[in-house]
């Protein structure tokens, strides 16, 4: 049975110069942790290391965030869950 694994794209040069780490969707977490991309999303909303795109409080509106999680806040989740 083959495994899933986040693929660690090599940086762009621009990228390298910045010490920048990949990230990845909510969605390519949710498929390597198997897991629902709604509870990924839920799991890593309040963790510092991760990149949120948008406005989490909209008055009256609904927010819409988009996440970015970097390889080592996955490991990190992994190793603080085993």
């Amino acid at each position: 049975m083959n495994t899933p694994t986040l693929e660690v794209c090599p940086p762009s040069p621009a990228l390298a110069l910045g010490g920048l780490e990949p990230l990845y969707t909510a969605a390519e977490v949710a498929g390597y942790l198997k897991l629902d991309e709604t509870t990924i999303r839920r799991l890593f909303l309040d963790r510092p290391d991760v990149v949120k795109i948008g406005r989490t409080e909209a008055r009256g509106k609904r927010s819409y965030v988009t996440l970015r999680i970097p390889l080592s806040a996955v490991q990190k989740f992994i190793r603080e869950h085993r």
